[in-house]
Order: C-alpha cells, then structure tokens, then sequence
C-alpha cells in the first residue's frame, strides 16, 4: 500500500517565510474557490525519484487525469507501463497487463490513501484533516506548501511533502515527497488542460 500512495502521490528551495497564519488562510481560500470551480483536469507528468540507494535519479514519464467528483486515474507510460485508476469506491491497478480492483470501503488503507489524494488534487488538504501541519511560503511568485505528516501511520511513511502551486490560478505546479527512508519524489506537471464549471 505504501507503493501505491507513494506512487500517486509522487495526485505534489531556499524560501522566505510569511506571516504564516494570514498568508495559510489567503491560500486555503485561493485553492478552494479554484477546487469549488475545477470539473476535470489532465496533465502530462515527469517524475524523478532519487534515493540514497540509487546511483543516478530515476525517471518516469505518464499522465494524470482528475474529473470530479472521485475519478483520478494516474498512468505511466515510459519506462514501465502502470495504472492506477479511482473510480467512487473502487480502486484498480493494472501492471503488466492484469487488473486488480479493490473496493474503497473494504480497505481502510485504500480509503485513506483516497482521502489522501483527492485533498492534494482539490486543495482541500490543508483544512479538512488533522493529518498535517501545514505552512507556507512564497518566492519569486511561486506558492510553497509543507505539509509535515502529524498523523502515526503517515509519519511511518513519509516526512514532507511540499506542494507548489501558481497564486495566478492555483494549479498545481509540482509536488515533492520526501519519504522517510531518504528517498525523495518529484512529480513535475506539464501539458494542462483544466475544464472548469460554469
């Protein structure tokens, strides 16, 4: 489970700090009236994963697509072929050419990670969970969210995450997980088309 999450999650600098509790408030507005609008999105992605074990950064290329209100599906292309698709109460993965499906509500890890996912993409993640503490900061117009794992189980698993989002619109720009092992993420989104409700 801690792949999967790590995977999808892979839905994520020097910085000069802000009034934190001010500037929080302005950017959970900011991205909830941008979720409250958002219908669908796609976007191409470059992950990089660098880790203490690993010589050289490795490289993956795939696709994200998000339509609301609990449709993701987030698919890699190069150098493997992978799927992972959210669909209401059921998660499937496909690799190698088999399907495997589970049922949200049966698994409390899938349903967590779900909750987990869909926060990061509709921006509700830094208020509807006592999961992270958050903070922000803001340089050369780019918003930074931290958000440091509070919850026993996430804190097993990951010790940052950073989020960084353009204040013009509030799209996310990337997202970095750092996990604990010392490996570090970086999910880069590129190619968007967002679909937004009238």
């Amino acid at each position: 489970m801690k792949g999967i999450i790590t995977l999808v999650l892979s839905l994520l600098f020097p910085l000069t700090l802000l009034s934190q509790e001010n500037d929080l408030t302005d950017i959970k507005t900011g991205l909830a009236e941008a979720s409250r609008r958002l219908s669908s999105v796609s976007c191409d992605f470059i992950q990089t994963k660098e880790s203490p074990m690993l010589s050289e950064k490795m490289l993956a290329y795939g696709r994200m697509s998000y339509k609301k209100p609990d449709y993701l599906k987030w698919e890699y292309d190069k150098p493997f072929q992978y799927a992972f698709v959210l669909d209401g109460t059921e998660v499937s993965v496909t690799e190698n050419g088999k399907t495997s499906a589970t049922d949200i509500g049966r698994n409390k890890a899938v349903r967590e990670m779900a909750r987990i996912i869909k926060g990061c993409i509709e921006g509700t993640i830094l208020s509807d969970s006592g999961d992270f503490d958050s903070s922000v900061a803001i340089e050369d117009g780019i918003v930074y969210v931290y958000l440091q794992p509070v919850n026993k189980e996430l804190k097993k698993m990951w010790s940052k995450m950073v989020l960084e989002y353009s204040p013009e619109d509030w799209h996310a720009r990337s997202f970095e997980l750092q996990e604990i092992s010392g490996d570090i993420t970086t999910i880069v989104f590129r190619n968007c088309n967002y679909d937004f409700s009238k």
